[in-house]
């Protein structure tokens, strides 16, 4: 009777492990950027609960790029003075959310982005010129396919 019992148990027990990892499995990640108000503190943008968002990247090579331009971008030393950020970047990953705040100029294939946690607006990051015309086209195409 204990061995029938052992082996209910660990099938279930890993019927259970199945379904965890296939429901993991169909997270998926998503980025939605939200258009800011120009002339803004960041601390207004904080407050502000109403998003006009202008695009929601679900596909995994779209969400890669966003990723990617956040992982290999670098710490700007010391203060930062800045003006109104563009956008609003919010990821989701593997169940996750975080928020940044990005300053992106179109039509500017040399220029560098630039983006902050909101959660740390003491810090800045400045994104590779690559990342930032790969964003930048991203955007471009989403507001061609409206």
């Amino acid at each position: 009777m204990t061995i029938v019992l052992l082996l209910i148990t660990a099938c279930s027990s890993n019927a259970v492990e199945k379904a965890v990892f296939s429901q993991s499995e169909k997270i998926q990640d998503k980025v939605i950027v939200s258009k800011l108000q120009k002339d803004k503190t960041i601390q207004q943008y904080e407050s502000q609960t109403i998003k006009d968002i202008v695009a929601t990247f679900n596909n995994s090579s779209d969400t890669e790029i966003f990723i990617k331009a956040f992982k290999e971008s670098e710490m700007i030393p010391g203060v930062v003075n800045v003006s109104s950020p563009t956008y609003e970047i919010t990821l989701q990953k593997d169940g996750s959310e975080s928020s940044y705040y990005l300053w992106i100029t179109n039509n500017n294939t040399t220029s560098n982005a630039m983006y902050m946690y909101k959660g740390d607006t003491d810090t800045a990051y400045k994104i590779t010129v690559e990342s930032t015309n790969s964003i930048n086209e991203l955007l471009d195409e989403f507001k061609g396919s409206k």
